[in-house]
């Protein structure tokens, strides 16, 4: 079985982390062992929030924890019928 790949943490739980940590006064050790996050993991979550404008000492929001939008192609939409099926009544073959 392949590893998994990576785990998305929610928002929650990153805010929750981040308090911990900044007003609960556990250490990154203690919060690693109580979600099982790799330590390498809060790093980024915490560099993360310091990035975007989080100070130890103020609130946490979710815009300092939230993922970013992916780049990439965007997803096809399929609110219409698709092409090929369904578009047009079946005939008999021998008529």
């Amino acid at each position: 079985m392949p590893p998994i790949k990576s785990k998305e943490w929610d928002n929650g739980i990153r805010v929750a982390v981040l308090t911990l940590w900044d007003v609960g006064g556990s250490t990154a050790q203690e919060i690693c062992e109580k979600y099982g996050m790799a330590r390498r993991t809060f790093v980024a979550i915490r560099n993360k929030a310091l990035a975007r404008g989080w100070a130890p000492g103020q609130p946490v929001l979710i815009a300092h924890v939230e993922n970013s939008p992916r780049s990439g192609r965007p997803r096809k939409e399929r609110n219409g019928p698709v092409e090929g099926v369904g578009s047009q009544p079946s005939s008999p073959q021998g008529a």
